[in-house]
This record gives C-alpha cells, sequence and structure tokens, in this order.
C-alpha cells in the first residue's frame, strides 16, 4: 500500500496549484472548497472505493493522509469542519452496506443475512 499511498498524494498534492491558482483567479471560498471535494479529496479516497483498500493501509500510511488533509484545510482550500479521512473511509462503508441491503439488483444482496450480522 505504500506506493498507492506515496503516487496518490503525490496527485494530490500537484493539484493543490491548480487550487492555488483557482483561488488567485478569485473564485469564492465555498466553491474553492467544492472544487477541492470534487477533485482533490475525490483523487485521495477514491470515494466510492475506499471500503476495499483502506483497511490495508498502515497506521503510518493513515497519518500520511491525515496530514496531507490537514494541509490543505490550513490552506483553506477545504473548510475547517470536514471529515477526517477516517470519517470519510467510515462514510463510503456506510454508504456500500447500505447499498448492498438495499439494492435487490446488488451483486452482494444475496449476502446481506452476512452483512447485517456485522453491522
Amino acid at each position: 500500500m505504500d506506493i498507492h499511498i506515496d503516487t496518490t498524494l503525490a496527485t494530490c498534492a500537484s493539484s493543490t496549484y491548480a487550487l492555488r491558482d483557482l483561488r488567485f483567479h478569485g473564485l469564492p471560498p465555498q466553491s474553492l472548497h467544492e472544487v477541492a471535494k470534487m477533485t482533490t479529496i475525490s483523487s485521495l479516497m477514491y470515494m466510492h472505493d475506499s471500503p476495499a483498500w483502506w483497511g490495508f493501509t498502515s497506521t503510518g500510511d493513515r497519518k500520511r493522509i491525515g496530514v496531507f488533509l490537514a494541509m490543505i484545510k490550513r490552506r483553506d482550500f477545504l473548510p475547517p469542519q470536514s471529515p477526517d479521512a477516517d470519517q470519510m473511509a467510515d462514510r463510503a462503508d456506510e454508504r456500500l452496506f447500505s447499498a448492498v441491503l438495499t439494492n435487490k439488483n446488488h451483486v452482494l444482496h444475496s449476502q446481506s443475512s452476512v452483512l447485517k450480522s456485522t453491522i
């Protein structure tokens, strides 16, 4: 996972230059926050895929992701109350489990009784 996290953080770090340019050219803070969520944060967390890989990250990897998120909050690319990486991963897990439990056509729905016992 270290290589994956290194690559992802490098990509996300380079996107902060674009965010800085958008701010320089007058994009309002709320719009800047939305752009950051839709680009940088989506890339960082693979919003819907994090349930597949988050559990394989080390404490050090999670700390590096947390440091990156703190940095972009400090630079006001995200609002201070934005969730941290653990909260984002938990929400992605909840969305996945909800989709499995409520969508009868989901490929994992037949396993929903097993999923319910783990919740």
